[in-house]
């Protein structure tokens, strides 16, 4: 999201890239309005997933959405990895889902367009 693209991720996306890892970033490989179906495709061809969980990830339905083909691709191949990377928030709050992320996934648990 807008709270980690520039900084930390970009230095993450570079650090990966420079050691030759084939990486994928939304923002670089897809073209601008382009959809979660769009991002499919690479989410099925990839072997490890890196999410970045920050304070405003649970405000983005398209977060919701990515990491959730992410999770939906390691049940099919449990060999795949995902990793997650907490960025300005606590393992904790994520886990018990405590404090304000709390609030923001209890405010997507009944909205339908996520259910699809």
């Amino acid at each position: 999201g807008a709270d980690t693209r520039k900084g930390f991720i970009a230095h993450l996306y570079d650090a990966l890239v420079t050691r030759g890892i084939s990486t994928f970033i939304d923002n670089v490989n897809l073209g601008k309005g382009e959809r979660v179906n769009n991002l499919s495709g690479y989410i099925e061809r990839s072997r490890m997933f890196v999410s970045i969980i920050s304070e405003g990830y649970a405000d983005s339905k398209w977060c919701l959405r990515v990491i959730s083909k992410m999770v939906e691709c390691r049940r099919v191949e449990p060999r795949r990895l995902i990793i997650l990377v907490f960025f300005g928030v606590k393992p904790s709050h994520v886990g018990n889902l405590k404090g304000p992320l709390k609030r923001k996934f209890e405010s997507h648990e009944n909205n339908e367009e996520l259910k699809q």
